[in-house]
């Protein structure tokens, strides 16, 4: 083996005295163990892609869910639809919401991304785990109905979250599942 080999690797990554990229002062065999060394290492790593929720999606979810909701101008209530990574995507709240309701639907949304399961059946899960969401040093995260995750129909993975907040839980969640329904997964 060519006690060089392993310095013409350094200067194949330009790791040599001179900064170059080929050792020149290598003799033909370690030339030839360099170029089998590099030719054998990885290529590009891959691109990984995941899908995600559009704009178009996000705002025709919106849009249903504000037109039932207006039904019952007397019910203001807020909405919040997150990314797979609870990042904010869309935010509406009604005439004369109060400022609990408009803090919960992002903060139940975003516990349903990060969660990656419904808001109820977080809380049940924690619950039956005798866990509290405090365990979690998140104060972002709650437990408390009225949020939808939302997946891939393809692959399950997660693409965000639903979040309502300023009805009863079960109507929240009711208008959260009827966004989903108008993503068109």
């Amino acid at each position: 083996m060519c006690k060089q080999a392993g310095a013409s690797i350094a200067h194949q990554a330009g790791g040599g005295k001179r900064g170059s990229a080929v050792c020149r002062r290598l003799s033909p065999p370690c030339k030839m163990t360099a170029e089998v060394i590099l030719s054998t290492a990885p290529t590009e790593a891959p691109m990984y892609q995941r899908p995600t929720l559009s704009l178009s999606q996000v705002r025709n979810a919106m849009n249903v869910m504000l037109d039932q909701a207006q039904q019952e101008p007397d019910r203001p209530l807020a909405i919040a639809i997150v990314d797979a990574d609870a990042k904010l995507l869309s935010y509406a709240r009604m005439d004369n919401c109060r400022a609990l309701p408009q803090r919960m639907a992002v903060s139940k949304a975003y516990t349903s991304a990060m969660s990656g399961s419904d808001s109820n059946a977080y809380a049940e899960r924690l619950k039956n785990e005798g866990r509290n969401i405090a365990d979690f040093g998140d104060p972002q995260l709650v437990a408390v109905q009225g949020a939808v995750v939302v997946r891939d129909p393809a692959t399950d993975l997660v693409l965000g979250a639903i979040g309502v907040s300023g009805l009863t839980a079960q109507e929240d969640e009711d208008l959260a599942r009827l966004g989903m329904q108008a993503l068109g997964l």
